[in-house]
């Protein structure tokens, strides 16, 4: 008999215990263990097209917005299907002004891995718009264009971390005139100096390609940044995608 098996004890009818012996068990019966199921759960591979109903299926009543999945939600299962999440850096692109009510925010997202140790980071990028071109974003959030965009860009890093093909709640609006864009005459679209919202860009390119914005400046158009006009900005920015794609094409003397 051994300290893992189940025992039942009989006693007779004086109410006296028989411990037995020379491997007779008296009055202890030894009881088998029934074999346990265990429901194992099946999980679908995060690349087959079952995962992202898999994971919908674990948000919280709360935590949808007609079938939408918040951003705390999203929070939520990506720290238990993946990992906690050791670090979040908010970087605003586009800030607004008294004369443009716009924003452009993106989020990095730095997870440790519970499958493997190792740590991954993820990255989503969102805006929020109310301006000559229409508007994105439903009230009272539009009133605050850096929050709502941080919200929605750590959505998408979010998203892009658990592999899901959704929409989070905080991307959509009601607005009608969402994707609406008022036809601008394409002379105009091109006038006047650069935006401010095009050097923001420049900087942040120019930034994770390691390049120097002056001397990159100066190398592709023969001007200072102070110079620059929308036109130019359009021709920068074509450059900048040329030498993410190609980054042995980028000058030496311009790097950082």
């Amino acid at each position: 008999m051994t300290n893992d098996e189940n025992v039942e004890i009989e006693l007779d009818d004086e109410g006296d215990v028989d411990f037995g012996e020379d491997g007779n068990t008296g009055d202890f019966v030894i009881m088998e263990d029934e074999d346990e199921e265990v429901s194992v759960e099946n999980i679908p591979d995060k690349t087959s097209p079952e995962w992202t109903d898999y994971v919908v299926d674990l948000f919280e009543d709360n935590e949808l917005i007609n079938k939408n999945p918040t951003c705390a939600g999203l929070r939520r299962l990506a720290e238990q299907l993946i990992g906690p999440i050791v670090e979040m850096n908010t970087k605003v692109v586009h800030a607004p002004s008294c004369t443009d009510r716009s924003a452009t925010v993106v989020v990095d997202i730095v997870i440790d891995s519970h499958e493997d140790g190792f740590t991954f980071q993820y990255s989503g990028a969102a805006d929020v718009f109310d301006n000559e071109y229409g508007n994105n974003c439903d009230a009272p959030y539009s009133a605050y264009p850096v929050a709502t965009a941080e919200t929605r860009a750590e959505s998408r890093a979010l998203k892009r971390a658990l592999k899901l093909n959704v929409v989070a709640a905080e991307e959509l609006s009601s607005n009608p005139s969402v994707g609406v864009v008022k036809r601008v005459d394409e002379e105009k679209r091109t006038e006047g100096k650069i935006t401010t919202t095009q050097i923001n860009f420049l900087e942040v390119m120019t930034g994770r390609l390691n390049l120097d914005l002056k001397k990159f400046v100066a190398k592709i158009l023969d001007k200072n940044v102070g110079e620059l006009q929308h036109a130019d900005a359009l021709i920068l920015n074509e450059t900048l995608t040329k030498y993410g794609q190609e980054s042995d094409k980028i000058h030496e003397d311009i790097k950082l």
